[in-house]
């Protein structure tokens, strides 16, 4: 980038999907239905992942088709498994709900003599 420009360039090269391939995206959301961001979205079995951004939002390019476990993870919420059938060719969309864990207070514990 120029530092006097304000203006910048960058050539970028994307990959065609193969045959066999589609796309997930999705949108994950608390109980409320606010957008959650920093959700760990993950499809394990394929070694895919990828994290919502500030409106929620995620995707994840070159999945192959058929039946793949999805995991959605955020520390506070209770974590959500399932499963989406992909279709080769297609955007494969998806809308998660996730339920806040509940926490409890701070415990203070004290001992007045070790055991032995």
């Amino acid at each position: 980038l120029d530092t006097i420009s304000p203006f910048g360039r960058a050539d970028l090269r994307l990959s065609p999907l193969q045959p066999d391939q589609g796309v997930v995206r999705g949108d994950i959301v608390d109980a409320s239905g606010a957008p959650l961001d920093n959700v760990a979205v993950e499809l394990p079995q394929l070694g895919l992942r990828a994290v919502t951004d500030g409106r929620g939002q995620y995707v994840i390019p070159r999945v192959t088709e058929g039946r793949q476990l999805i995991t959605v993870r955020r520390l506070g919420f209770t974590p959500l498994d399932t499963t989406l059938v992909v279709t080769a060719g297609m955007v494969n969309s998806m809308r998660h709900v996730l339920q806040s864990v509940t926490t409890l207070s701070a415990v203070t514990t004290t001992a007045s003599r070790a055991w032995v």
